[in-house]
């Protein structure tokens, strides 16, 4: 039933076009300008470990925001506390109309999902399953410096130069 749905005219690594329907499958890069100017439904997969996110996002916003048919879909695995994801996930006052949902490890199982929660536990420290299999923004609990206190961090000076900003490698045993 589904097959004349499913027929192609286009099957490559960047896009797959469907002959019934007309509708496409576009595999853009990574690239911050690779969404601007693009009409159609978004999904960003992973979206937390994206180079470029804010970037990436605000092009893509700007092609959606006259269309309200048209939809952006951010998908991820947490990467800590501080990137766009995060804020999106937890800023509800700006990103109020955006819907979250939200499906851990033992929601899926509780769902009919067949896995052994715990001897895939065992496989992990703590913080890693929290974070791969319980959608867990780590944050400062579990770093050396949390994201708000490096945000925090930026000396304000007069001259040349009215910012200074320091780095430190927290795994480096030379700093």
């Amino acid at each position: 039933e589904l097959r004349p749905w499913m027929q192609t005219t286009t099957w490559s690594a960047s896009e797959i076009k469907f002959v019934r329907s007309g509708f496409r499958i576009v595999s853009e890069t990574q690239n911050p300008d690779a969404a601007r100017g693009k009409t159609g439904h978004l999904y960003m997969d992973e979206y937390a470990f994206y180079q470029f996110q804010r970037e990436i996002f605000r092009a893509a916003a700007a092609s959606t925001e006259s269309r309200p048919d048209l939809r952006i879909t951010l998908v991820s695995t947490p990467n800590g506390q501080g990137d766009h994801f995060h804020e999106v996930w937890t800023d509800k006052q700006f990103y109020g109309d955006w819907s979250r949902h939200e499906v851990d490890i033992h929601k899926a199982s509780a769902q009919g999902m067949p896995v052994n929660v715990d001897a895939i536990r065992s496989k992990y420290t703590a913080d890693q399953f929290a974070q791969e299999f319980e959608c867990s923004f780590l944050g400062g609990d579990v770093s050396y410096f949390d994201a708000v206190l490096w945000a925090q961090s930026i000396a304000e000076r007069a001259g040349k130069y009215s910012k200074i900003i320091l780095g430190i490698d927290a795994a480096s045993v030379v700093d």
